[in-house]
């Protein structure tokens, strides 16, 4: 497990052509007729068990003898958990009795309840998506109960789409996934240097300092990818402006700017700017160094190919009301590079989506109820703040791109008709775990639970199904019954 498959953002350009439909013939999709269980996220967490055995070996081999230690032991932060162990806990197995040591190497890995995202998002929109049925299973495990989607053969065979205009319109969202991403950080993208009039209003604050005698002050600021920089500095940034917004490690800014191009002084015939006040000087102009748009990482976007075989996936840990929780999300792209801990990777990713374009206030009524709705509550419970929606229109063609603020969307649709409320569906989620945690009560991985909402839809059912459908790996049991014999708090 590692970062291989994470994505960086970069914004499609919308100059171009940007069909979504662009190599559906080439798609690679996952098998969906086979059942993965919670498999990966299962290994995920005795990966990072793993790793903090290595953590705490590290520890201990440094408190004896640190230069003996130096260089053998590295925090691989490939697979983000949050939050991650602290390196003060680990202590030494000299210093710390065998049973305190087991509990606090678990400690990450342990929780209340241990599940996907979407499983959680199924829950929390449930007070609103009345009539969407769903069907988990569950199983209870040394204290931790574990949860996963159970779909029905017949409905796995759908998954993909019910007809070819359903498969396509879910490819769409993929594809937009692919023409978002690259594989290597904006500041590795080619550069080339551009001479950019300079902005009005700098113009005029170089000539009030040069009233006041301040002589030739180096001008600080400029709308980059990585914020507000000081252009002596040669920062890397778009060349046009491609979004209406963009994402980057300081904060929001946009991509390019108003006065990108030929802004003033002569264009390529020679001639002379009717527009340009300040003639040919020189100090008009500033060239900065910019991201070539021809890169190849750039181009090669367009003829790309989605295969959803491959995924970026995390592991976060959170906790709601007494009830504390381990998901796993994917994770479509990020802003920056990750930093190793305890920097929290999860402030820098971002969720892509797609939408059809809104041409009336009844579209724009429904996406708000319906489509915020559920963009909330996936990103809200891992913490990713920022979501990035396509809207396209019914061809798949992208017309705009518009970026949502996680922690912002509630406000967005708060007192207009039909509005949710994030509070009921916090609460919601949290009385189902109380629930579940009254009814599910044999600790045994053999035996297992059927958590089904369906029609009439009036009530959660809970049905004990005794030692069937057992869906922990042999794997996990194995590690966990080695690591976390019975240990009492």
């Amino acid at each position: 497990m590692d970062d291989s498959q994470l994505k960086y953002y970069f914004p499609p350009d919308l100059s171009k052509p940007n069909n979504l439909s662009v190599n559906y013939d080439k798609y690679i999709s996952r098998d969906l007729t086979v059942d993965e269980h919670i498999d990966a996220l299962l290994e995920a967490l005795i990966c990072i068990r793993d790793r903090e055995e290595q953590h705490a070996s590290c520890k201990s081999t440094s408190s004896i003898s640190p230069k003996d230690a130096e260089g053998d032991c590295k925090d691989d932060n490939g697979l983000t958990s949050q939050p991650s162990a602290s390196p003060s806990s680990a202590l030494t197995a000299k210093t710390q009795p065998k049973q305190r040591q087991q509990q606090q190497q678990s400690s990450t890995t342990k929780a209340d309840f241990v599940c996907y995202r979407g499983i959680l998002t199924k829950i929390m929109c449930t007070p609103y998506a009345r009539n969407e049925p769903w069907q988990l299973r569950a199983t209870l495990f040394k204290g931790t109960i574990y949860i996963e989607e159970h779909v029905s053969p017949e409905k796995r065979k759908d998954a993909g789409g019910s007809n070819e205009r359903h498969k396509l319109m879910s490819y769409w969202g993929y594809r937009f996934e692919t023409i978002c991403n690259i594989s290597k950080p904006v500041s590795e993208l080619r550069t080339i240097k551009v001479k950019k009039r300079r902005r009005r209003q700098d113009l005029q604050a170089d000539e009030a300092h040069r009233g006041n005698g301040e002589g030739n002050a180096t001008r600080s600021g400029g709308d980059t990818l990585a914020g507000a920089v000081d252009t002596e500095r040669r920062e890397k940034r778009p060349r046009t402006d491609l979004a209406d917004e963009a994402v980057s490690g300081k904060g929001d800014c946009k991509h390019g700017d108003s006065d990108h191009g030929n802004g003033g002084g002569e264009d390529k015939e020679g001639h002379k700017d009717k527009d340009d006040d300040h003639g040919n000087d020189d100090d008009d102009y500033e060239v900065i160094e910019e991201v070539d748009l021809n890169d190849p990482e750039l181009t090669g976007r367009l003829d790309g190919i989605v295969d959803t075989n491959l995924q970026y996936c995390t592991v976060a840990r959170t906790k709601l009301g007494r009830n504390s929780i381990i998901m796993g999300a994917e994770v479509d792209c990020i802003s920056e590079p990750k930093r190793p801990p305890p920097h929290n990777p999860l402030t820098n990713y971002i969720e892509l989506k797609t939408s059809r374009v809104i041409s009336n206030p009844r579209e724009r009524n429904s996406f708000e109820r319906h489509k915020l709705l559920k963009f909330w509550a996936q990103s809200f419970l891992p913490g990713i703040p920022t979501i990035i929606v396509g809207f396209r229109d019914d061809d798949g063609n992208v017309v705009t791109v518009e970026t949502f603020k996680t922690m912002e969307i509630p406000r967005l649709v708060r007192g207009k008709e039909g509005a949710w409320d994030t509070t009921i569906c916090i609460n919601f989620l949290d009385g189902v775990f109380n629930f579940l945690r009254k009814i599910i009560v044999v600790d045994d991985p053999e035996t297992t639970y059927t958590i089904r909402w369906d029609a009439p839809f009036k009530a959660i059912e809970v049905e004990f199904d005794g030692k069937r459908n057992k869906f922990l790996t042999e794997q996990f049991l194995s590690r966990w019954n080695r690591d976390d014999p019975e240990i009492k708090d």
